[in-house]
C-alpha cells in the first residue's frame, strides 16, 4: 500500500513491503523505472535507497533526505514538501496550507531560505513557534498575499486561546462550585454524624441512668424485703412472746385457780369437819338446826334453807308449790 516507505520497484509493483528492494523489478516498465529519480540530487542510481513519498510519489535517496536516514523506514514516509505542507495544515488550517504562495514557496527548490525554514518548521513544537517561522518566511519572501491569511490565522488563534481561557475559567468556576458543594456536603455529613453520635451518647446515658435506677429500685426492693422480713420476724417473735406470756398467764391463772380450789376444798373440808364435830348444818349460812326458825326445802337437791336467808317468810312458803334453790336453778 501507499502507507509505507518503499523503494521504487516495490511502489511500481504495488507491494507494501517496509524495506527498499531494487533487485526485484518483475512487471516494471523500463521507461517508468528510468523516470524515477531523486528529487534532491536528480540521480536514478541506488534504487534500493530511493524512498517514495506516500502523498506525492516523489522519490528521495535516504542519504539525500533531511535529516539523513540510515535505512528505508518501515512505516509511512513523506517528503520534506509534504511534511511541511501537512505541518502547516495541522497548525494553520487547510486554507493557509492550500494557498498558492505557500504551495509555490514549498515547491520552489531554488529559494535560498527553503531549507532553513523547512528545518525550523520540522523542529517547531507548538503552533506559536510555527507561526513565528511562517512570519520569518513571509518577511523573507515579502509576499503580501500571505500576510492577511497569517493575520487571520493569528486572530483565530487568539480567539481560540481566549475561548480556551474562558472554558478554563468556567471549568475552574465549576470546580470551585463543586468544591463548595463537596465542602457543604462534608459539613452536612459531619453535622449528621455529630447528631448521630450525640444521639448515641444520649441513648447510652439514658441507658446507664435507667440501669442505675433499676439497680437502685432493686436495692430498695431488697432493703424493703429485708425490712419486711425483719418486721415479720419481729411480729412472729412478739406473737411468740405474747403466746408465751399468755401461756404463762394461763398457767398462773390455772395455778391460782388450783390454789383457790385447794383453799376452797380445804375450807370445805374444815367446815365439814367442824359440822361433823357440831352436827348437821343447814342453809347457805351453814348453821345447825334451830327449831324456832322457818325452813324451806329445795325440791331438786333436798337441802334445807332458812327463810330469812333466801328471803321467804312462813306465809309465803305456805303458798309455794315447788321451790328450787339458787344453786340448782343455775345448774338447771
Amino acid at each position: 500500500g501507499r502507507g509505507r516507505g518503499r523503494g521504487p520497484a516495490a511502489a511500481a509493483a504495488g507491494g507494501n513491503g517496509g524495506t527498499g528492494g531494487g533487485s526485484d523489478e518483475e512487471g516494471l516498465d523500463p521507461d517508468e523505472a528510468e523516470a524515477i529519480r531523486c528529487d534532491m540530487c536528480g540521480g536514478a542510481e541506488d534504487e534500493a535507497q530511493l524512498l517514495m513519498c506516500d502523498a506525492c510519489d516523489r522519490a528521495t535517496h535516504t542519504y539525500c533526505a533531511r535529516p539523513e536516514l540510515p535505512a528505508v523506514p518501515s512505516g509511512d514516509w513523506f517528503c520534506a514538501s509534504c511534511t511541511l505542507q501537512r505541518a502547516v495544515a495541522e497548525r494553520c488550517g487547510d486554507v493557509v496550507a492550500g494557498s498558492a504562495p505557500v504551495l509555490e514557496e514549498i515547491a520552489w527548490a531554488s529559494h535560498s531560505s527553503r531549507e532553513l525554514w523547512r528545518a525550523k518548521a520540522a523542529l517547531a513544537r507548538t503552533s506559536a513557534q510555527l507561526f513565528l517561522h511562517l512570519r520569518e518566511l513571509v518577511d523573507a519572501l515579502e509576499r503580501p498575499r500571505l500576510r492577511p491569511l497569517l493575520e487571520a490565522s493569528l486572530e483565530w488563534q487568539r480567539q481560540e486561546k481566549a475561548a480556551r481561557r474562558r472554558a478554563l475559567l468556567d471549568h475552574q468556576a465549576s470546580r470551585s462550585e463543586l468544591k463548595q458543594l463537596a465542602r457543604e456536603q462534608r459539613e452536612v455529613y459531619k453535622l449528621v454524624e455529630s447528631l448521630v453520635k450525640r444521639t448515641e451518647r444520649q441513648a447510652e446515658k439514658d441507658a446507664r441512668q435507667e440501669a442505675k435506677q433499676a439497680a437502685r429500685r432493686a436495692s430498695l426492693a431488697v432493703v424493703a424485703a429485708q425490712k419486711e422480713e425483719s418486721r415479720q420476724a419481729k411480729l412472729a417473735l412478739a406473737a411468740e412472746r405474747r403466746a408465751e406470756e399468755q401461756r404463762k398467764r394461763e398457767e398462773r391463772e390455772g395455778e391460782r385457780r388450783c390454789a383457790e380450789v385447794r383453799r376452797c376444798v380445804e375450807r370445805l373440808v374444815k367446815q365439814l369437819e367442824r359440822e361433823a364435830e357440831q352436827g348437821e348444818l343447814y342453809c347457805i349460812c351453814r348453821k345447825p338446826y334451830n327449831p324456832t326458825w322457818f325452813y324451806i326445802s329445795c325440791d331438786t337437791c333436798g337441802d334445807w334453807f332458812h327463810g330469812k336467808c333466801v328471803g321467804i317468810n312462813a306465809k309465803q312458803g305456805s303458798r309455794i308449790v315447788e321451790y328450787v334453790c339458787d344453786a340448782c336453778y343455775r345448774t338447771t
